[in-house]
């Protein structure tokens, strides 16, 4: 009775995420098996799917000669929530790659209140030399016009096993009153990306400490299927190896 309630919970657990993550579920449930969907359409390289690896495989096997997922994972989330908005977005986190942003933490700023049209550029005087990111990876907005108060949301990303020491690391309040020149009116909505699954139990608190929560199941209902990108390496080429160094794991059983 003891396996047949364990059992019953897993399952139940699944049926969960697929109703959350949706057509982007990568799994089928069969009474008590979990079988593959069709590898049609691309998803054998669903977000879901990048999302279980880069939340399962040890960080050690994860490593890929010039692939870099959690860079990937937050280009996935800068998409997540351009949809989420209906607006635009960008990647902030550091290294910065994209033409939009410099790599300098001063001109980054600069660049980014002039796509955004807040906070009327940086603001040097509480920055430090060695600051790169502040904590923000994902900013995104929606707007109609060039006139400040909009629709503005600050994001922070978190991969790994620690991902619940993160929540509330990045304060949007406190980054635009120290590095815009202007106060930014209303502040940006604060969110929080994680490849991992926020149970249902810790949603409420962790919402409450991190903010508008994109977890495995929205990220892949707002992107089901992984953009072709190669900035930060193919993503797909990395979720071959990774499979491929971590057999013993996959064979033992990776969790949906």
């Amino acid at each position: 009775m003891q396996m047949e309630s364990i059992i019953a919970t897993v399952i139940g657990e699944l049926a969960e995420r697929s109703t959350l993550a949706g057509d982007a579920y990568p799994f089928r449930l069969n009474g008590s098996s979990v079988e593959r969907k069709n590898r049609s359409r691309g998803r054998r390289y669903s977000t879901y799917a990048f999302c279980l690896l880069l939340s399962y495989i040890p960080w050690g096997k994860r490593k890929v000669k010039g692939h870099f997922p959690e860079r990937t994972f937050e280009e996935i989330s800068c998409l997540a929530a351009e949809r989420y908005l209906g607006g635009q977005s960008v990647r902030f986190g550091w290294p910065r790659l994209s033409s939009r942003l410099g790599r300098p933490f001063g001109k980054a700023v600069d660049e980014l209140s002039k796509l955004v049209s807040e906070g009327s550029g940086y603001d040097p005087s509480q920055a430090t030399s060695t600051e790169r990111d502040a904590g923000l990876d994902v900013v995104a907005w929606r707007t109609v016009d060039k006139r400040s108060g909009k629709l503005l949301l600050f994001g922070a990303c978190a991969t790994g096993e620690d991902w619940r020491d993160k929540l509330t690391e990045l304060q949007p309040q406190d980054f635009c009153d120290l590095y815009f020149r202007e106060n930014v009116s209303p502040y940006p909505t604060k969110a929080f990306f994680t490849p991992r699954i926020v149970s249902p139990k810790s949603w409420k608190n962790c919402s409450k400490r991190a903010g508008l929560i994109f977890d495995r199941c929205r990220v892949s209902a707002l992107v089901p299927e992984l953009p072709f990108m190669t900035r930060h390496g193919d993503v797909r080429d990395w979720m071959c190896s990774a499979i491929q160094r971590s057999q013993k794991e996959i064979d033992g059983g990776l969790p949906a």
